[in-house]
Parts: C-alpha cells; structure tokens; sequence
C-alpha cells in the first residue's frame, strides 16, 4: 500500500505561488534599461573623429569611446579600434625610446662627466625622446581630419589588440 503524503498546505501571508511563463519572458520592471538607439551618420562620424584627438591625450580617450559607444555605429567601432592599437603601440614605443635614452645619458654622464659636451648630448637625446610625442600629434591629427571628412584612416604601425 503506497504511503500517503500529506497535503501541502499554503503558509499563511506567503505570496501565492508563481506559475512558469511560457515564451519570452519580458521585464516587469518598466524603467528597466532599453538597448541604446544607433547613432545618427553625424554622431557616429564626430565620435569616430573624438576618437583620433583623443590620442593626443593617450589611449584612455579611443579605448572609452570604443567601450562605450561600439555597438552603436559602424564608424565609430572601426575608427576607435584603430586609434586605441595606434595608441598603445605609440605609448609601447615612447616607453621603449624613453628608457634607452635613459640608459645613454647615464652611460655618458658617467663616462664623461660634467660638461660642455654632456650638456649637448643630453639636449640631443631628449629632442630624441620628444620625437615620438610629435609624431602621435601629427597622425592623430591627420586622423581626426579624414574621419571628419567622411574618409577612414589607418595609421602606419597598429598592433592587433581589438578588432
């Protein structure tokens, strides 16, 4: 003889029990966030060129604008992605150039001391050290004024960091 279960009994002031939707389930919350609208083709443009200036200021600006506006235009996506590999690999390369002429100034500070010629030296190597900074204003520069005319730009040296 099979046992007999008791009845399951409601506990009393506990909200009544909630069947399965069936189909897509939709929020009931009525503030919940919607997906973002696309940008309109002059949006998408000036973020795509804010994206370039910024470089000016480092990657912080290109990796922002890509994280936050990407999906909602193509320009934007494209020409952000190309500013922040742009960008990192330019910081990579001044990081490089800063700590090897560095390194050179120490050696010849101490090699020759002091001097006229120490002095010129270190004058050459920090204009060498400055060059890559005038170089990333200048394709950045470059970069922001195709993407404003409503062309696309690449820049010589990208690293392949996001698509």
């Amino acid at each position: 003889m099979p046992s007999a279960r008791p009845a399951r009994t409601a506990i009393v002031g506990a909200p009544p029990a909630r069947r399965p939707v069936k189909g897509p389930i939709m929020s009931e919350n009525p503030y919940a966030a919607r997906p973002p609208a696309p940008l309109s083709a002059e949006d998408d443009r000036q973020w795509a060129t804010l994206a370039h200036v910024g470089g000016v200021l480092g990657f912080l600006p290109s990796l922002i604008i890509h994280l936050v506006l990407r999906h909602r235009g193509a320009v934007t996506r494209r020409e952000s992605a190309e500013a922040f590999n742009w960008q990192i690999a330019w910081t990579s390369a001044a990081i490089a150039l800063a700590l090897i002429v560095g390194v050179i100034g120490a050696v010849i500070r101490f090699a020759l001391g002091y001097g006229l010629v120490y002095e010129l030296v270190s004058i050459l190597l920090n204009l060498v050290a400055l060059a890559p900074y005038a170089v990333n204003l200048v394709l950045s520069i470059v970069g922001a004024v195709r993407v404003s005319g409503g062309g696309s730009y690449r820049y010589p040296v990208s690293l392949g960091l996001i698509r």
